[in-house]
């Protein structure tokens, strides 16, 4: 690969082969539209470094060393309906087909403008993630979000690289894989199924239904295991 973007340099700067990058996916206001279970295969070698995360919450930053400055970027988003759970899955593999470049798999929900704002490099910062993670090929279990509403939203996918850094291995050919279903009646609060009492209903499952729920104050411990609710 060749070398990528500085770290805190411009984004409009040049890509990592030292042009300006024509991908159709470098931000979230540019991103490209995939289906909620899906499998694509991308390369951000020649992608521009547009995202930062500097300021952010829950994402996974990058390298400290280097002020959180992360290498080449490309976005993708899900139209998420309503009580959906979502999950994502990131292969990063480099020419050699045996080892994998450094790279970083972010999720934000909401609208581009959720992205970050303007910094005075002209790339983006101060995103709130919903779920993040380093290295997702060492292996890393799926990165999941749950949209316990019933109206939709933009799921963001960003795939990034941990470093700035011109020595490579932080950009490359990837594969996202994405999943998508409906979340079951009574598998969070918001859909809890009614329960008028008196009630009995035999050979209820929990099988199909998530770990959603974590134990709180005067609650069971060891609620590792999947959960249904009640109301």
């Amino acid at each position: 690969a060749g070398g990528g973007s500085a770290a805190g340099g411009s984004a409009g700067g040049g890509s990592a082969g030292g042009g300006t990058s024509t991908l159709p996916n470098e931000n979230c206001a540019q991103a490209t539209v995939i289906p909620g279970t899906t499998v694509v295969t991308g390369d951000t070698t020649l992608a521009q470094n547009d995202i930062r995360y500097q300021s952010s919450t829950v994402c996974s930053q990058g390298s400290l060393s280097e002020g959180f400055a992360t290498g080449n970027d490309l976005v993708y988003r899900v139209a998420l309906p309503g009580f959906t759970r979502f999950s994502t899955t990131l292969r990063s593999s480099l020419d050699d087909g045996g080892s994998n470049w450094d790279s970083l798999l972010n999720v934000i929900v909401g609208t581009p403008a959720s992205c970050g704002s303007a910094l005075t490099d002209g790339g983006f910062g101060g995103q709130t993630c919903v779920t993040g993670v380093d290295d997702p090929d060492d292996p890393t279990s799926a990165q999941v979000y749950l949209n316990t509403t019933a109206t939709a939203q933009d799921v963001f996918i960003i795939v990034d690289g941990y470093s700035a850094a011109t020595d490579g291995g932080k950009w490359g050919p990837f594969t996202l894989t994405t999943n998508s279903t409906p979340i079951p009646a009574g598998d969070i609060c918001a859909n809890a199924e009614t329960a008028p009492l008196p009630f009995t209903r035999a050979s209820d499952t929990l099988v199909g239904y998530g770990n959603d729920l974590a134990s709180g104050v005067g609650c069971s411990l060891g609620s590792n295991g999947p959960d249904r609710v009640y109301s």
